[in-house]
């Protein structure tokens, strides 16, 4: 009997892809019970509220990347990963206890603010709910620095089985509420079934892969702690800067648009969402690969690297454009059908646009943070943040929901082409 080996990359891509449609499916689910159970007005502001908790999961400081990184490099000198493990661990602790402090702080504040367009539409909520989802947040991103040892280490099947649980898990939660809670707290309630799984297990997952590398207040290689935090710092100045990017369109819209408007992009944003999940799941395939390739400096094995990311995420994105702009009538049916709402083609095929040049700006960022190329990325990323926000908020002001994704679309191709230039550059040194 003959055995087909795949390759390591596709093996992860399948399992990845896997994992994400059982994801995919019940997020999709979980739109139709939400709309049905909160209403417009408060679906809103679920968007809202989840969109600015996101911001929380920055709360990592960048710490996830940094340890895959150098889990990566180790593998590919042959070096144990325990060190790297112990001084993760002593890291995490000092971030903790800042994070919860910065979120307790900033998060009544952040609530009234992107909330005070949607207030005479809502019942009266907890002063800390913002925080309350942010901080659970803020721990399925300390938690996912153990999804991060796991693809470094190429035991992706156990990041893959948490969020599936973690996924399945908050769906049953979500029946079981729609069924037997109402009253005023009906989005106090669904935010929390709905974040606190995520957290839950990414923090077993945590456990999970430190577990075997010592006690972390022991044998702690402090120039190894340095030398993450050093990593770490640089990918969240990134990290935050990409969120003022891709992370701030709700926050402008909370500003501008009427609450119907926002459930409209809300529902466009999470079909696209869809297809960023595969792009993400190839990305996250090919990174550990690349990350190695360029480690060992094999420009040709990197470059074929990049060639089947570019190919396979900007194939998925113009398929899934297509499909989605055939089928938009069918897609609000099943998803809301209590509401009388129909997306626009041209913002469908705006959507998409915007993504390809996500994906390419993506792709060649990733590379040069493998490098260790971080200049360039601290010009391109400020121009384009400050782009996108000025965009979107004048745009959205006259053109609703075609404005938002034109300001994204307009800022992502100002500054697309910089990130290639500069690897192309690397590679030619």
């Amino acid at each position: 009997m003959i055995r087909v080996r795949l390759p390591p990359y596709l093996r992860l891509t399948l399992a990845a892809w896997t994992a994400r449609v059982i994801v995919i499916a019940v997020q999709l689910v979980s739109i139709r019970l939400l709309l049905t159970y909160l209403g417009t007005a408060q679906y809103a502001a679920f968007s809202v509220v989840t969109a600015a908790a996101g911001w929380c999961s920055l709360l990592d400081f960048g710490l996830g990347a940094s340890v895959e990184h150098a889990v990566s490099e180790a593998r590919a000198r042959g070096e144990r990963i325990e060190p790297v493990l112990r001084a993760a661990c002593r890291l995490l602790a000092v971030i903790l206890v800042v994070a919860v402090v910065i979120v307790l702080a900033a998060g009544p504040v952040a609530q009234q603010f992107l909330l005070r367009h949607l207030e005479r539409q809502l019942p009266p909520q907890p002063a800390l709910l913002l925080a309350a989802v942010g901080i659970l947040s803020m721990l399925g991103a300390l938690g996912a620095v153990g999804y991060r040892v796991f693809y470094a280490t190429r035991r992706f099947h156990l990041a893959h089985r948490a969020t599936v649980l973690a996924s399945l898990t908050a769906l049953g939660g979500l029946v079981l509420l729609t069924q037997g809670w109402g009253g005023d707290e009906r989005l106090p309630a669904a935010l929390l079934v709905v974040s606190a799984p995520a957290a839950v297990f990414a923090l077993a997952a945590l456990r999970a892969a430190l577990s075997g590398s010592g006690p972390p207040w022991r044998d702690v290689d402090h120039g190894l702690a340095r030398t993450l935090w050093r990593r770490a710092y640089r990918n969240a100045g990134l990290a935050f800067m990409s969120a003022a990017v891709f992370q701030i369109d709700y926050l402008v819209m909370s500003q501008t648009l009427r609450a119907e408007e926002i459930v409209e992009y809300a529902l466009l944003a999470r079909v696209f969402a869809v297809i960023l999940v595969f792009h993400g799941v190839l990305l996250g395939a090919n990174r550990p690969e690349l990350t190695e390739a360029l480690a060992r400096r094999e420009w040709s094995a990197a470059d074929r690297v990049l060639r089947r990311s570019l190919g396979g995420s900007i194939g998925l994105v113009a398929a899934g454009t297509v499909a989605f702009a055939l089928a938009a009538d069918l897609v609000v049916r099943l998803l809301a059908p209590q509401l009388d709402l129909r997306i626009p083609r041209t913002a469908i095929l705006m959507f998409g646009l915007a993504l390809v040049i996500r994906v390419w700006s993506d792709i060649h960022a990733v590379a040069l943070m493998s490098l260790d190329r971080f200049r360039i990325l601290w010009v391109i990323v400020p121009v384009q943040a400050v782009l996108g926000i000025a965009g979107q908020y004048l745009l959205s002001r006259r053109y609703g929901v075609h404005g938002i994704i034109a300001g994204i679309g307009l800022s992502a191709l100002a500054v697309c082409w910089l990130a290639p230039r500069q690897y192309a550059r690397a590679r030619d040194v």
